[in-house]
């Protein structure tokens, strides 16, 4: 019995592969968090260098004028102006978005398909994105064009020149107060517009996805 052969078993054990391919059916360009502009070259560092020049002109209009706020209202009008160019960013990113979609309806099909001949679901799709794009860019224009009054009225001194003629009827008060009532309201009205925006954006994203 002792001279009998032992006999030794090995295990091995082979790695499995499995191949997976993923075909790209389109590339979009985005720009880094706080930068904007047709380059990107529209970041956060050239935002300080802008503040305190628009600070210096209406300390020194605020001199003349015998007024004290106005650069606070200078530095909330800056906030909104960075809002508003956030959303027209999301706006861009959207009609892309769109650009996308019909451009993949096309090459499903073979041939050119237009919003209106596609799909029952995706073409009300496709129509109220375009319809929430449009109303958005309406208010984006208004907003923008409240704020270029707002700046010229405030960099131009002619509101310390108001204020300085109604304090001495005793209104300067009131002035004072409904420029804070109208900077507060703009600002209501473009946190509004942003939080319309990120929701027409998500919900592109989730449609897309299905």
């Amino acid at each position: 019995w002792g001279q009998c052969p032992r006999v030794t078993y090995r295990t091995y054990r082979r790695p499995r592969y499995k191949i997976a391919y993923k075909m790209v059916t389109e590339m979009e360009w985005k720009c880094c968090h706080g930068y904007s502009g047709e380059d990107c070259h529209q970041g956060p560092q050239a935002t300080p260098d802008t503040r305190i020049n628009v600070g210096q002109t209406q300390t020194t209009v605020n001199t003349r004028g015998g007024q004290n706020g106005g650069e606070g209202d200078t530095d909330r009008i800056r906030q909104l102006e960075d809002r508003i160019r956030v959303l027209t960013k999301d706006l861009d990113n959207m009609h892309t978005s769109i650009h996308g979609i019909n451009q993949r309806l096309n090459g499903l099909s073979g041939a050119t398909i237009a919003a209106d001949s596609a799909q029952p679901h995706m073409k009300e799709t496709i129509s109220s994105i375009q319809t929430k794009l449009d109303h958005l860019y309406n208010r984006t224009q208004v907003h923008d064009q409240t704020l270029l009054t707002i700046n010229n009225h405030l960099v131009n001194g002619r509101g310390n020149e108001l204020d300085g003629s109604s304090g001495r009827g005793g209104g300067g008060n009131q002035l004072n107060t409904l420029k804070e009532d109208v900077l507060t309201e703009l600002e209501n009205r473009v946190s509004l517009s942003c939080s319309a925006c990120q929701i027409g954006v998500d919900d592109l994203r989730r449609q897309q996805a299905e």
